[in-house]
C-alpha cells in the first residue's frame, strides 16, 4: 500500500532535525521502491510548500532533489495533514489504502485530530515519528495510531528499535 509522508520543513526543524526526518524518509522511500510501493512526500512549514509523488520506481536523482528541499518558516501540522487525507482519500477511491507518516519535532501539532479521522476513514493510519525534540508529544498522542521518536543515536544506528519498529508497521 502507499505511503504518504509530511515532512515538518518548519525553522524548529533547520539543521540535524531535517536530516533526521529526511534520513528516516529515505530509508522508508528505499523499502517502497524495492516493494515498488507508491509514495508521496508533503513537504510542509506554515504550508505544504512542495508536494512529491513516486510512482514506486524514481530514481536516485528525483528523491535527492525532494529530499534537498527545505521550506523554513512557521509550522501549520494540521493543515499538511488535511492535504495527506486528501491524498488517502484520493488513493482510496482508486483502491489502494495509504497510511500517513508524519516526521516532525512535535511543535504546533495542534487541531490535526479532524484530519487524521479523515485518514482513518479512508482505511489508512497515522504514524507519527519525533524527531529529536521535548515537542508536544501529549498533543500528538491525541490523532496518532502510533506514536514512536527518534534522535542522533537512532539514526547514527546506535538503537534504531524506535524507527525499525515504525518501519515493521507499514
Amino acid at each position: 500500500s502507499p505511503i504518504v509522508f509530511a515532512i515538518d520543513e518548519s525553522g524548529s526543524m533547520k539543521g540535524m532535525r531535517d536530516i533526521y526526518a529526511k534520513a528516516f524518509a529515505l530509508g522508508v522511500a528505499a523499502i517502497a521502491r524495492r516493494q515498488r510501493r507508491p509514495f508521496v512526500i508533503e513537504h510542509y512549514s506554515s504550508a505544504v510548500m512542495r508536494e512529491d509523488v513516486f510512482d514506486g520506481t524514481w530514481n536516485v536523482g528525483q528523491i535527492l532533489d525532494a529530499m534537498r528541499h527545505f521550506a523554513d518558516g512557521g509550522t501549520d501540522t494540521a493543515h499538511a495533514l488535511r492535504r495527506c487525507a486528501d491524498v488517502v482519500e484520493l488513493m482510496t477511491a482508486k483502491g489502494q489504502h495509504a497510511d500517513v507518516v508524519l516526521l516532525t519535532d512535535g511543535m504546533s501539532a495542534t487541531d490535526c485530530k479532524d484530519a487524521a479521522d479523515r485518514v482513518r476513514a479512508a482505511g489508512g493510519r497515522v504514524i507519527t515519528v519525533i524527531i529529536d525534540s521535548s515537542g508536544d508529544v501529549a498533543s500528538a498522542k491525541t490523532f496518532s495510531d502510533a506514536l514512536t521518536s527518534i534522535d542522533g543515536a537512532s539514526i547514527r544506528g546506535e538503537d534504531i528499535a524506535p524507527g525499525a519498529a515504525v518501519c515493521g508497521t507499514l
